[in-house]
């Protein structure tokens, strides 16, 4: 369709040119001095409807030459066309094409970019990013029941070895029971032999003696197999000497006085019966020396590690006195107030950093830096009053003390080397003190912890897309590099392949989304192998790699946690509820003080209205009754009140839910109660109205209140009724089309203008009749309780508002004309008609809150880089221009600092955008994030020298490093949080929709897919089934048509005729013409 617009390019010539043209050579149309420009480009003219002319003394003239941007952007076949539409889909300078063809062919194909905007750009480039995500997704649960069946075949192979196991110990026991009991057998003869058996043994330097009477054995104990793999035991020594007896020695210490010598029959230290022995005491002796030894070694290395635990980690010594100095550092340090102390303290120290910029006086550089010690020690402290109340152990577990403490050292240093040049980024480390917010602001640390979640996989995706850049950078410095040389010279452009950091750079640019005019330059020096290649980086890095990022973050993003109550411990919540109850206490404090001689006055008064109301007769008691009950008229009215609005809503609901059903002439007689409360309509007005004036309701006879139920009830039937909201649309659409063609020449015509004026008041009493009659139906509380009633409520007194104005002809004034302006809304009438609408704004409205809390997130990673980029290039975008053109002077002039640039006469001027303070950062920042603009920043950042200083070509090209993850963490990540916000509310009002459905409530997913396929399937009418002919050749035709070899042979011939079309290009021949037209015939007849 865009070959369709290029018929060759056309500028305008000069007629001096074309009056002789008979005797000039028809070469001298490429002469550039008879076309005429404009700011040194090339009019560009038609001759057709709405396109631009040329001025007076030119003609339209085609073929004057090169097409427009180095003769890259044309229509003239089939291969620019693409590439041309394929910049419009990315939305890559696509204004500058839009204006071309505008200007060559007419405002009226403007038509044609909507479409391939909206259907190209926003619809199909983003379904890459949803098959990116669908893709991510599938991947994701592959891994995991990939992880999940990998940990149960482990855990079913460890089951199978310890059954193995299990089995092989049963054998093995089954067979050693035998020896074991021939075991105990001789041991029990050994002992029984000796009357009186006595072990000595020696202990704390003295002589014990263990008599036999001391000796137990247990001959239902049976001794399980020893494995030899097992850990020996202190006395294996004494083990290995014995040769008829499987148990071993070990000592156990009952107390400190009593050590008793046992044979255990395994060699767990679990205890069993003990078997004695009597043993040799030669090797006693030995035991009792290795023992003392491995004891001595023992006590001198725990005493060390209990030394160093005590002193230098856990702090837990047994001094009441720092035990008593640690409760009150912890009690002080701990407390509420001290953390919304710190907290205040982090956001002044943030306005401190925040207000520091070059350029200012000496006395706010002395207070800011005064600030900066003062907040630094104050964090310092803090840090070691929590490390002496946590102990060291305990304060390093939390990883916030741990950021806290990094935070301190670097700023630490950064202050004992401050007068140092070259090591200002240490600076940096105080700007990392804004994320100690997250500590008491929950939002930010929740989205802290959404990054968290998937930091994993951004990681191994940043490792990925560094890769990539890695790869297209080192291959287009190969490919481009040296045509690049040959081609500039020293006059290199910004962005090349010379190097590899520039290359670096302008395969990230090609990233951001802005690929052609860098493919311009490079086709100008390389050719057409720029083409693939530029596309290629897009394709991959653009629409895969930073699609993947955004899948990513949607993945592990929820934004209910952005909007729900925290029910963790919050201390700064707890010191401003104790701020909260001490100013309610000062309050009821003052109002008690000052206030109670009223009351007392007030109490006095009712009891005297109490006593005259008791009458005299009755008895104490009585009175004293009547009293009781008196108290009891606030209580029953809260009940009965509050029964009331329950009744009231529920037969609001029921009569919004019930359709009404036609009704006798006499509808309100019915025996039925029921039938009574379900169709009755609800009150008009309020109940505050109605109780107000319930006399006025007992004066209007019955007969009468009857009737107007009855109407109410018809005018609801009216109201809801298909016709009368599909007029009601029509109608409003209409009334749009009149605003949209009221413009500044409709004055100009007062026929036009009194018709649209007419139709504007028709519109107007048409949708102030639609705003009765819901009133009459609905009733004025069930009217106003639904905000899209407000909406038009407010659209409609807007309408009223600007007829009265043109009636008393004060529309002209300004405070009147912006009123005015409501009508433009009149559009979002239509939302609450259609079901899509209302789920898509009620996700918007929704999302306020969560959007709200994102943009404040944001604006404090901005803040960081805004901060930091002051402290970069504060004051340094200043640069000498020539006074009429405000361009920068040459390099010839010799000026290198603002004193020389004023002897000049020449203009010492600043960038429009520039980094002087933090809000011109922000400004800044928000350019390069929406990459509009952001070149001339970044170009004037690798420019900046000094202050005062005149800019040099790229003299601090590194600076761009800044740029770089400013738009990682600043763009690509902060600005798609906004995304997920969005698209996470939106789901989330689509579930609500399918909650109230409760066929859909218990279903699954392939339940719900299938009830839906279901319900289509029950839409669609079965096709008849066509008949083979009779007459052999329609049979053969028949056979023909519905064979699949057909339908094949049709795409076939579909795509070589959409091949031939391609085919087709500007100044072609007649002959190719005639055949392709001819081929065009056949492909028709076929």
């Amino acid at each position: 369709m865009l070959m369709n617009f290029s018929k060759g390019w056309k500028t305008c010539l000069s007629l001096l040119l074309i009056s002789h043209i008979l005797i000039i050579s028809f070469s001298i149309f490429t002469f550039t001095a008879y076309w005429y420009k404009e700011n040194d480009i090339f009019l560009l003219c038609g001759n057709e409807s709405g396109s631009t002319k040329c001025p007076p003394g030119y003609v339209c003239w085609k073929d004057r030459g090169k097409n427009p941007d180095f003769g890259y952007t044309s229509f003239d076949n089939y291969g620019w066309a693409m590439l041309a539409c394929f910049r419009l889909m990315t939305q890559d300078y696509w204004e500058n094409l839009y204006q071309l063809i505008l200007s060559a062919v007419g405002r009226y194909h403007f038509l044609y970019f909507v479409a391939v905007i909206f259907f190209g750009s926003y619809y199909l480039l983003n379904l890459i990013l949803a098959i990116v995500f669908m893709s991510y997704q599938q991947q994701q649960k592959q891994v995991e029941i990939e992880n999940e069946e990998r940990e149960r075949r482990k855990t079913r192979d460890k089951l199978e070895i310890q059954n193995e196991e299990i089995r092989k110990t049963s054998e093995i026991q089954a067979l050693s029971h035998v020896e074991n009991a021939q075991c105990f057998e001789d041991l029990n003869r050994k002992i029984s032999s000796h009357e009186s058996v006595s072990i000595e043994y020696e202990q704390n330097g003295k002589k014990n003696e263990l008599n036999k009477s001391s000796l137990i054995l247990s001959d239902a104990t049976i001794m399980p197999f020893i494995d030899e793999t097992q850990q020996n035991s202190p006395n294996e020594d004494r083990k290995s000497q014995r040769t008829n007896s499987d148990s071993y020695l070990s000592e156990r210490n009952q107390n400190d006085n009593d050590t008793t010598i046992t044979l255990y029959q395994d060699r767990s230290h679990t205890k069993y019966t003990p078997i004695t022995e009597v043993l040799p005491a030669q090797e006693l002796d030995r035991i009792s020396v290795r023992s003392k030894n491995m004891d001595t070694t023992n006590i001198c290395n725990r005493a060390l590690v209990k030394l160093l635990r005590i002193y230098c980690w856990e702090w837990s010594c047994e001094s009441s006195i720092f035990r008593k100095f640690q409760d009150a550092v912890a009690f002080f340090i701990l407390d509420a107030f001290v953390d919304l102390f710190i907290t205040i303290c982090i956001i002044l120290n943030t306005l401190f950093m925040a207000l520091d910029q070059p350029g200012q006086s000496e006395k706010m550089t002395r207070i800011l830096t005064a600030g900066n010690y003062i907040f630094t020690s104050i964090f310092v402290v803090e840090s070691i009053l929590k490390i002496i109340a946590l102990t060291p152990v305990k304060f390093l577990k939390n990883g916030w003390n741990v950021f806290d403490l990094l935070i301190i050292t670097g700023s630490l240093i950064e202050l004992c080397i401050a007068n140092l040049k070259g090591l200002s980024v240490l600076r940096a480390f105080r700007l990392l003190r804004v994320f100690k917010l997250a500590k008491s602001w929950q939002t930010l640390n929740r989205l802290l912890s959404i990054i968290g979640i998937s930091i994993g996989a951004l990681g191994n995706l940043t490792l990925v897309l560094i890769i990539i850049i890695f790869m297209f950078a080192v291959m287009g410095m190969q490919l481009f590099g040296h045509k690049y040389a040959d081609k500039f010279g020293k006059d290199m452009p910004r962005w090349n392949f010379f190097d590899f950091f520039h290359a670096f750079m302008i395969v990230f640019r090609v990233l951001c989304g802005e690929w052609i005019e860098s493919m311009w330059i490079c086709l100008e020096c390389a050719g057409w192998p720029c083409i693939p290649f530029f596309l290629l980086t897009f394709v991959v890095g653009n629409l895969v790699i930073l699609n993947l990022f955004l899948a990513l973050l949607l993945a592990s993003f929820d934004s209910n946690n952005l909007t729900e109550k925290e029910d963790d411990e919050n201390k700064i919540g707890e010191a401003i509820d104790r701020i909260k109850r001490f100013i309610y206490f000062l309050i009821e404090f003052m109002f008690h003080l000052f206030c109670r001689k009223k009351q007392r006055q007030k109490k006095i008064s009712i009891e005297n209205n109490i006593h005259e109301f008791v009458t005299d007769n009755q008895s104490p008691s009585a009175r004293q009754e009547l009293v009781n009950c008196l108290s009891l008229p606030t209580s029953y009215t809260l009940e009965e009140t509050n029964a009331s609005v329950l009744l009231t809503n529920d037969l609001s609901t029921k009569y919004e839910e019930i359709e009404m059903q036609p009704m006798n002439d006499n509808p309100m007689k019915s025996s039925s109660p029921t039938w009574q409360i379900l169709h009755m309509p609800p009150d008009c007005c309020p109940k505050i109205i109605s109780k107000s004036f319930s006399c006025c309701t007992k004066c209007i006879p019955k007969l009468i209140q009857e009737q107007w139920t009855y109407l109410r009830s018809l005018v609801y039937r009216f109201v809801e009724h298909r016709f009368f909201k599909w007029f009601i649309i029509i109608s409003i659409i209409a009334s749009c089309t009149t605003l949209a063609l009221e413009d500044v020449n409709t004055r100009q015509q007062p026929t036009f203008s009194k018709v649209l004026a007419i139709f504007d008041k028709i519109f107007a009493v048409i949708f102030v009749i639609e705003l009765i009659l819901k009133l009459f139906a609905y009733g004025i509380k069930n009217y106003f309780t639904n905000g899209w009633n407000w909406l038009d409520f407010i659209f409609v007194v807007a309408s009223i508002l600007g007829i009265v104005l043109n009636i008393f002809d004060v529309a002209d004034i300004p405070v009147f004309k912006s009123m005015r302006t409501l009508r433009a809304l009149r559009p979002l009438k239509t939302m609450s008609r259609f079901e899509g609408i209302r789920i898509a704004v009620s996700a918007l409205f929704g999302a306020i809150s969560s959007i709200f809390n994102v943009l404040l997130v944001c604006l404090v990673f901005w803040l960081i880089f805004s901060i930091r980029g002051v402290q970069l290039f504060g004051r340094k975008f200043y640069k000498c221009v020539y006074v009429d053109t405000h361009d920068r002077v040459n390099i010839s002039e010799n000026i290198t600092n603002k004193i020389d640039c004023l002897n000049k006469n020449f203009t010492w001027e600043n960038s429009r955008i520039n980094f002087d303070n933090v809000l011109n950062g922000y400004l800044a920042l928000f350019q390069i994030a929406t990459f509009n603009g952001w070149l001339e920043i970044m170009a004037d950042a690798t420019d900046a020298k000094e202050i005062d200083a005149q800019p040099e070509y790229e003299i601090n090209v590194y600076s761009l490093v800044y740029f770089v993850l400013f738009i990682i963490f600043g763009s690509f990540l902060t600005l798609n949080l906004f995304v997920g916000v969005i698209i996470d509310n939106f789901n989330e009002q689509k579930r609500k929709l399918r909650a109230n459905d409760s066929i859909d409530i218990l279903m699954t997913e392939d339940q719900k897919k299938y009830y839906n396929a279901m319900k289509k399937m029950s839409n669609k009418k079965p096709t008849k089934a066509l008949s083979r002919p009779r007459f052999a050749l329609a049979r053969f035709l028949f056979d023909l048509t519905t064979n699949q070899k057909f339908d094949i042979f049709k795409m076939i011939c579909v795509f070589l005729n959409m091949l031939c079309m391609c085919l087709e290009h500007y100044n072609q021949s007649d002959t190719y013409d005639l055949v392709l037209e001819y081929i065009d015939h056949f492909f028709v007849a076929m």
